[in-house]
C-alpha cells in the first residue's frame, strides 16, 4: 500500500510538472498565436494571397539557410550546457557557451556571405525572380546572421532549464517582430516583406540577448584545446539535429516551391496559411515536450521502466490537452480561416482539416521520438526523419496532380500516421516502450470522434457546427476533470 502510494504520489508530481511547462509556455504561444494572427490578417489583407505566398516562400529560404548555417548548434548546446551545468557547475557552463558563442558567430557570418554570394542561384531555385529577388536573397543574409547568433543565446536559456526566459524570447520576440512586420507592410507593401521577415529574426536577436546576458557567468578565457575538445563535441552532435533540421526545412522549402511553379504562388499562400494555423495551436504542448520533457528525460535515459512512465505520462497529458482544441479547429475550420486571414483562402480549410488530423498523432508520434534522442540513438531519429520528410514529399508531388492543394493536407494526415507507428517501433526497441492502454483508448476514441465532427460539419449546416460544439464541449469538460483527478483534486468537492 505504501509503494502504490508513493508511486501515485510521484505521478501526480510528474503530470503537475508537465502541466506547469504547459502552462508557462503555452503563455507565450498565447501571444505568438494572437501576434501571429494580426500579423497574417495584415499579410493578407494588404497583399492578398499572393503576398502571403511570397512571404512564406522568403521565410522559407530564410529558415533553410539559417538551418544549414547554424550546424545544429543551438541543440547541441542545450545537451552541452545542461551537462557541463551538471558536472562543472558555472565554470563548466561559462567555458561551454563561451566556445559555443563563438562557434555560432563564426558560422553567422559564413552563412550571411554565402547567401550574398549566391544570390542568384537561389533566387532562381526558390523561384522568386524578377530583377529584385537576388537583391532579396542577399537581405535574407542579415536574417541568417541573426537567427544563427540568437540560437546560441537561447540554447543557454535551454541548457539551465530557464522556461520562463524562453517564453519571453518567445513572446516578446513575437511581439517586436509583429510590430516590425506591421510597419514594414503598412509603409512599403511588397517590398516591405523582406524587411518584415529579417525584422522578425532580429527582434528575437534582441530579446535572446538581454535575457542571456542577465545570467552571470565567471569570466575566464579558453586554451586552444580546450575551445577544440568542445568545438569537436558541439559538432558531432550539431550535425545529427542539422541533419533532421534541414531535411524538415528543406522538405518545407520544396514543397512550397513545388506549389509555386505546378499550381501558382496563391497555392502557395493557401498552404502556408495551413500550415501556420496547424503550427500555431498545439504549439503549447509541443514546445513543452522541447523544453522541459526533453532534459527531464534525458536525466533518467538509464532507467528504462521510469522513461517508459514518462513517456505514457507527456503522451496522457497531450492527449487531454488538445483533445478539445483539435476537435474545435476541425469544427470551425472555415470561420478560423477567414478570422485569420480573408475569405479569400476557401482552399486553406480542407487542407487545414487533414492537418489537424495528423496533429492528432503528431502529438502522440513526439514524445515517442524524444525517447531516440534521450538514448542517444542519433541513427534511429535521423531515420525517422527522413521517412516522415521523404514521405510527405512523395506523397505532395503524386498526390497534386489529382487533390490539388489539398494534397498537402492529405500527405501531412498519412505520414504522420505512419509516423507515428515508427516511432513506436523504435521507443519498442530501445526502452520496451509499449503505450499505456489508457492512452490507446484515448487516441482510437479522439481519432473516431474527430471523423464524426470532420462528417458533421462537411457540408457547412447549421445542425452540423452544432453537434460539432457539443461533442468538443463534452470533451473538454471530460479532459479537465480527468486532469484534475490525475492531479488528486475532485473539482465536485467543497474541500
Amino acid at each position: 500500500m505504501a509503494a502504490e502510494t508513493g508511486t501515485t504520489a510521484e505521478k501526480r508530481g510528474s503530470i503537475g510538472h508537465i502541466l506547469k511547462a504547459s502552462a508557462v509556455m503555452g503563455s507565450s504561444a498565447v501571444v505568438q498565436i494572437a501576434t501571429g494572427i494580426l500579423k497574417n490578417k495584415v499579410v493578407a489583407l494588404l497583399l492578398g494571397p499572393s503576398g502571403v505566398g511570397a512571404f512564406a516562400l522568403l521565410q522559407s529560404v530564410q529558415a533553410t539557410a539559417s538551418t544549414v548555417a547554424g550546424l545544429g548548434l543551438n541543440s547541441s548546446g542545450v545537451r552541452q550546457i545542461s551537462d557541463a551545468e551538471a558536472k562543472g557547475g558555472e565554470g563548466g557552463v561559462a567555458l561551454c557557451y563561451l566556445v559555443l558563442r563563438r562557434l555560432a558567430m563564426a558560422a553567422a557570418i559564413i552563412g550571411a556571405l554565402l547567401m550574398l554570394l549566391l544570390r542568384t542561384p537561389i533566387s532562381k531555385l526558390a523561384g522568386y525572380g524578377g530583377p529584385s529577388g537576388a537583391t532579396t536573397i542577399a537581405i535574407l543574409g542579415i536574417g541568417v546572421w541573426a537567427t544563427t547568433v540568437s540560437g546560441a543565446q537561447t540554447a543557454l536559456l535551454n541548457g539551465l532549464r530557464r522556461i520562463g526566459d524562453l517564453a519571453r524570447v518567445n513572446g516578446m520576440g513575437a511581439i517586436i517582430g509583429m510590430l516590425v512586420t506591421l510597419a514594414a507592410l503598412w509603409l512599403l507593401k511588397e517590398s516591405g516583406i523582406v524587411v518584415a521577415v529579417v525584422g522578425s529574426s532580429l527582434a528575437t536577436l534582441l530579446v535572446s540577448w538581454f535575457l542571456s546576458r542577465k545570467i552571470e557567468l565567471p569570466n575566464r578565457a579558453v586554451r586552444r584545446e580546450e575551445f577544440l575538445a568542445h568545438s569537436e563535441k558541439l559538432l558531432r552532435l550539431g550535425v545529427v539535429f542539422m541533419g533532421s533540421a534541414v531535411l524538415t526545412v528543406g522538405c518545407q522549402f520544396v514543397v512550397r516551391a513545388i506549389l509555386a511553379r505546378k499550381l501558382g504562388i496563391e497555392a502557395t499562400g493557401q498552404f502556408h496559411a495551413a500550415w501556420n494555423i496547424s503550427m500555431l495551436y498545439v504549439s503549447f504542448a509541443l514546445n513543452a515536450m522541447g523544453t522541459d520533457f526533453y532534459p527531464r528525460l534525458t536525466a533518467v535515459a538509464d532507467d528504462h521502466a521510469q522513461s517508459r512512465r514518462m513517456v505514457n505520462e507527456q503522451g496522457e497529458v497531450a492527449i487531454l490537452l488538445t483533445a478539445p482544441v483539435i476537435l474545435g479547429m476541425l469544427t470551425f475550420a472555415p470561420f478560423v480561416v477567414a478570422a485569420l486571414y480573408s475569405s479569400a483562402f476557401g482552399a486553406t480549410s480542407e487542407i487545414l482539416r487533414w492537418q489537424v488530423l495528423g496533429d492528432l498523432f503528431k502529438i502522440v508520434a513526439w514524445p515517442m521520438g524524444f525517447v531516440m534522442l534521450a538514448q542517444g540513438s542519433c541513427r534511429a531519429f535521423l531515420v525517422a526523419e527522413l521517412f516522415w520528410n521523404g514521405l510527405y514529399l512523395a506523397l505532395v508531388a503524386a498526390g497534386i496532380p489529382y487533390f490539388g492543394v489539398s494534397a498537402t493536407g492529405i500527405s501531412f494526415f498519412i505520414s504522420y500516421l505512419l509516423l507515428c507507428l515508427l516511432n513506436g517501433f523504435f521507443a519498442y526497441r530501445l526502452i520496451k516502450f509499449v503505450p499505456s492502454r489508457a492512452n490507446v483508448a484515448n487516441i482510437s476514441v479522439l481519432f473516431l470522434l474527430a471523423l464524426l465532427v470532420t462528417f458533421l460539419v462537411k457540408d457547412g449546416s447549421s445542425a452540423g457546427y452544432l453537434a460539432g460544439t457539443l461533442i468538443t464541449t463534452g470533451v473538454g469538460a471530460s479532459s479537465l476533470l480527468r486532469i484534475t483527478r490525475s492531479l488528486g483534486r475532485n473539482p465536485f468537492s467543497r474541500k
